[in-house]
Parts: C-alpha cells; sequence; structure tokens
C-alpha cells in the first residue's frame, strides 16, 4: 500500500499554507506537488471539486483545507477532543477565511488578477487596514482573557495554522497599506507577536 502524502497546490502560501505548517510540525514527510497558474484549466477537473489544496494519501484525494486539516488534526493532535474547543477552532478558522476573502475581494483579485487602476483598489487600503486591526484584537482579547499561548487551550491546534499562515500572508502585503500602522510590528498586539515569532 503506497503510504506517500503528497499535497497539491499553487506556487503560493494561501489555503495550502497551514496543511504545510501542520506536516512539518508533526514531522511527516510528503511531496509537493506545485499546479502553476498556466496548466490550471487543463487539469482541475482532475480534481475533486475542481479546487485546491488537494492532499492525496492512501490512494485517495481529500479536499477542502479546513476539512483535511481536521483529518490531520485528529490523527497528530493539533485538533481539540472537547467539544467546545473544537467549536472555538472552528469558529476561528472560518472567521479567519472570511476575513481573507474579504481582502481578497478588495485589494488582490482587483490589484492582481483585474489589474485595476491603482485609485480603484487604494481606496479600500484603509478599510482593510480596519479590519485587519479588529481581527487581530479580537485574537489578542481572547490569549489575553485565557491566559494560553495559543488561540485555543493550551496547546497549538489547528486554528493556529491557520493564523500563522494568514498572517504572513498580510505581512508580505504590507507594503502596500498606506495606513500608518505596520503590521510587520504588531505593535497593539503582545501576545499575537510573541506566538508570531516563535
Amino acid at each position: 500500500k503506497d503510504m506517500s502524502i503528497k499535497l497539491h497546490y499553487f506556487p503560493l502560501r494561501g489555503r495550502g499554507h497551514p496543511i504545510r505548517l501542520l506536516l512539518k510540525h508533526a514531522k511527516v514527510a510528503y511531496e509537493e506537488v506545485i499546479v502553476v497558474f498556466p496548466d490550471w484549466f487543463k487539469v482541475k477537473w482532475e480534481y475533486e471539486f475542481g479546487v485546491l489544496p488537494v492532499l492525496e494519501m492512501e490512494g485517495k484525494q481529500f479536499s477542502q483545507m479546513r476539512a483535511i486539516l481536521r483529518l490531520l488534526g485528529k490523527r497528530h493532535g493539533y485538533y481539540p477532543a472537547d467539544e467546545m474547543e473544537a467549536y472555538e477552532v472552528d469558529c476561528l478558522m472560518d472567521a479567519m477565511d472570511d476575513w481573507l476573502m474579504s481582502v481578497a475581494m478588495k485589494y488582490v483579485v482587483p490589484k492582481q488578477f483585474l489589474k485595476k487602476p491603482k485609485e480603484e483598489w487604494e481606496k479600500s487600503l484603509p478599510a482593510i487596514n480596519d479590519s485587519i486591526n479588529k481581527m487581530l484584537t479580537n485574537l489578542e482579547g481572547r490569549m489575553t482573557k485565557s491566559g494560553s499561548k495559543y488561540l485555543v487551550g493550551d496547546k497549538i491546534t489547528i486554528a493556529d495554522f491557520v493564523f500563522l499562515t494568514y498572517a504572513g500572508s498580510y505581512t508580505s502585503l504590507n507594503p502596500v497599506f498606506n495606513a500608518d500602522w505596520n503590521f510587520d510590528n504588531f505593535k497593539d498586539f503582545p501576545k499575537l507577536k510573541e506566538f508570531y515569532d516563535r
């Protein structure tokens, strides 16, 4: 039986990266199968639902980032057994995904894919910065209230892998944000900064 693991995704962080982080943290060997954008529409329907990431494992294709994370999380100890902690993990992953999609639709899509003039997408930057501040304020508050070093409970979970990915994505986009707040410094979020820098 083939026990190899292959992660199929594009050459970027995005929704594939939390899975990479989990596999690396769990010391699970895997192979990256990079799908380049010019080839995507040729191979799209070779994948279930026509989406990536896809994890190829045990002779099967596993689809959808959060479903894959939950499966791997249960196998490797990153998904809580406690139902309320499991709810918190799922809630945070959904909220962070909504947050990412909002930024993508306001900034990434018009700038990178639709090639809109700068004056069109630049107008969204104050709202993007505001949404980032609100989300990080929520996460910082949760960590402060719980006294934990992690987003949920007392050990790392799949929600933390999602946060570390999305925080890194925004950090890499920081030069385009024209507000005076520097995301790299997490200046108002000491608990998140400590966690991100670890």
